[in-house]
C-alpha cells in the first residue's frame, strides 16, 4: 500500500485488498515474520512464499526482510529496498485478491546506529517495522564470545537492556524474537514466546512466570 500503518493497527489494516476476507476456521491467519531472498538468510522468493501462503490458507503475509547497519556485519549491504518494493508490488498484483501483502522490515537494532536507522525509516516507507537485537556491545549474541564469561542472568540482563533501548527509541511497531538467547542454550529464564523454539529444537512454546507477571501488570 506504500504507507506506514499505525503500529497498533498494522496487523489488521486491509489496504492491499477489500474488506471481505476469507478465514481459516473462523480465525484471521497471518504470518508477520517472513524472509525472502531479499534477506541474506532467505530460502525462497517472494512469489514462492505467496504461493505457499495461499496454499495453506493464510489471509495476510508481511515480508520483514533484514536490514543491517553495522559495517562490521558481512551482510550489511545485502538488502535492496527498491528491488524489494518492486517484487512486493508485483506480488500484490498477482495475489492481491486472495492475500494481503505487507511491506515490512526487520531492523538489526544497535543503539549506536539509531540516528542512521531513523533517517533510513524516514526515507524508506514500510507498512510494518520490527526491531530485533542481534548484537550486544557489538558482539553477536549467537556466539560463544557473548556467553563465555556471562551467567544466564547477566546475558539476559544485557540483552533486555538493548531491547529496552529499541523500544524507547520509538522507531518500531514491534520487538522480535525475545527468546533469541535460548537458541544458544541460555535457558534459565528465556521468553520462549515464538515459533523459533521449534527451529532450534527447544520443544515447546513456554511463557515463564516472570513474563506472565509483566503481561498481567
Amino acid at each position: 500500500c506504500g504507507h506506514r500503518c499505525d503500529g497498533k493497527h498494522a496487523a489488521l489494516s486491509l489496504c492491499s485488498r477489500g474488506n471481505s476476507l476469507p478465514m481459516i476456521d473462523g480465525l484471521f491467519a497471518m504470518d508477520y515474520q517472513v524472509h525472502s531472498f531479499r534477506s541474506h538468510d532467505g530460502k525462497a522468493s517472494i512469489r514462492e512464499h505467496c504461493l505457499r501462503a495461499v496454499e495453506i490458507g493464510l489471509d495476510e503475509l508481511a515480508f520483514t526482510e533484514h536490514k543491517d547497519f553495522d559495517p562490521l556485519d558481512p551482510v550489511v549491504g545485502h538488502f535492496d529496498y527498491e528491488r524489494f518494493l518492486r517484487e512486493v508490488e508485483e506480488a500484490r498484483q498477482e495475489f492481491g485478491e486472495v492475500l494481503a501483502i505487507r511491506l515490512g522490515v526487520e531492523i538489526d537494532y544497535q543503539r549506536w546506529f539509531e540516528r542512521q536507522i531513523e533517517r533510513y525509516l524516514r526515507d524508506h516507507p514500510f507498512d510494518f517495522v520490527m526491531a530485533s537485537v542481534h548484537y550486544v556491545r557489538r558482539v553477536p549474541i549467537m556466539s560463544e564470545q557473548f556467553v563465555r564469561n556471562r551467567s544466564a542472568e547477566q546475558a539476559y540482563a544485557e540483552y533486555f537492556d538493548a531491547v529496552r533501548d529499541s523500544v524507547e527509541s520509538g522507531l518500531f511497531d514491534v520487538v522480535g524474537h525475545l527468546e533469541y538467547l535460548a537458541g544458544i542454550g541460555v535457558r534459565d529464564d528465556p521468553l520462549h514466546a515464538s515459533t523459533h523454539v521449534f527451529k532450534y529444537g527447544l520443544g515447546t512454546v513456554v511463557l515463564p512466570r516472570i513474563f506472565i507477571n509483566i503481561l498481567a501488570e
